[in-house]
């Protein structure tokens, strides 16, 4: 279990976002973080008011508690190193978490319950308290999966995580997207950068390439996407394969699905997030008695797992369980 300690401030440029992720002009400012104020400009946050934090590439998306209810702000983030802020601020959230829980069982008199574990990613508190261990823990504020034995953990799980087009388990990347385009009258392009695994960005890569087509500045491009989102050095050695599995379990194939994913399971037989995935696949043959299998499986390899506890809620409302969905929110609670 972490103590709060003070850190060193780490200091950043900011610059104000809509709710549409595009800036508000050109204006910039001086921001920081202390352990326990978040300062941009001239306003200051307490670390306990920070509700949520999410992070799209150099944007912050924060909620937080005001006076009046819950204020939701979009920062552009520069000038520091952007993971490196955001484990800290989630690190700072996770303890205080993690306090109001011991304080809530100290009061009920079951603190002797109260179980913890740090992210190795990090560094964030994650609270466990009545749920079993398992071999693996997820950390709900870097959305990362490892595995609780450090000794054989590979290091590649800590780039793996839900791709937010898919929602499957996968190693999302960067990828540029660009399109050049030549009229008789004008020309111009478009760029920018999208994060997903490689089976999502596999269709949006041959829509690049046949839309630069006649624009030769940007089909070379084009084709280097390409090459990536197919090439296995994304997802080599114990995980290679998946991808592939991925794309056929959302196509429906999900026969040709599970061989590929018994190989890469020979290699990893212990990960919440290929079962999962699994799941998913069987949500889309409507086979939902069995997909509540495979969440459960994947609970199995790790009990906080909130992907397959959601996919697990959701096979159960759909086979009209509603006494073990009821027990399922006692465990977990229900989704946010």
């Amino acid at each position: 279990m972490k103590e709060n300690s003070a850190v060193e401030a780490i200091e950043f440029k900011y610059k104000w976002h809509d709710h549409t992720g595009a800036a508000t002009g050109f204006a910039t400012g001086s921001g920081s973080f202390n352990g326990s104020v978040l300062s941009i400009g001239n306003e200051k946050f307490a670390i306990a008011d920070i509700k949520s934090l999410l992070v799209d590439q150099y944007v912050f998306m924060f909620g937080i508690n005001v006076d009046d209810g819950l204020r939701t702000m979009n920062v552009e983030i520069y000038g520091t190193d952007i993971a490196v802020l955001a484990n800290a601020i989630n690190a700072a959230r996770s303890n205080i978490l993690a306090h109001q829980e011991r304080v809530r069982l100290t009061k009920s008199g079951g603190l002797a319950d109260y179980r913890d574990q740090i992210c190795p990613c990090c560094q964030s508190t994650i609270v466990l308290t009545g749920l079993p261990a398992t071999p693996q823990i997820y950390c709900q504020y870097c959305d990362t999966l490892v595995t609780v034995d450090h000794e054989t953990e590979d290091a590649i799980e800590r780039d793996f995580r839900i791709c937010e087009k898919c929602g499957m388990y996968s190693r999302p990347r960067k990828f540029a997207v660009f399109y050049f385009y030549f009229l008789f009258v004008t020309f111009g392009f478009h760029y920018n950068h999208v994060v997903r695994c490689s089976g999502c960005m596999r269709s949006s890569a041959w829509k690049m390439v046949g839309g630069n087509l006649f624009g030769l500045l940007g089909l070379p491009f084009a084709l280097l996407q390409l090459y990536r989102s197919y090439s296995t050095k994304s997802i080599a050695g114990r995980f290679e394969g998946l991808d592939t599995a991925n794309v056929l379990a959302r196509r429906g194939k999900l026969d040709s699905a599970l061989d590929r994913y018994d190989e890469v399971m020979d290699r990893v037989p212990e990960n919440a997030g290929i079962k999962y995935n699994i799941g998913l696949g069987l949500m889309v043959k409507n086979d939902f008695s069995h997909a509540q299998e495979l969440f459960e499986l994947s609970l199995d390899d790790c009990s906080n797992y909130w992907p397959a506890v959601n996919g697990l809620m959701k096979s159960l409302q759909m086979q009209g369980k509603s006494e073990e969905l009821k027990a399922a929110y006692r465990i977990w609670g229900r989704p946010e």
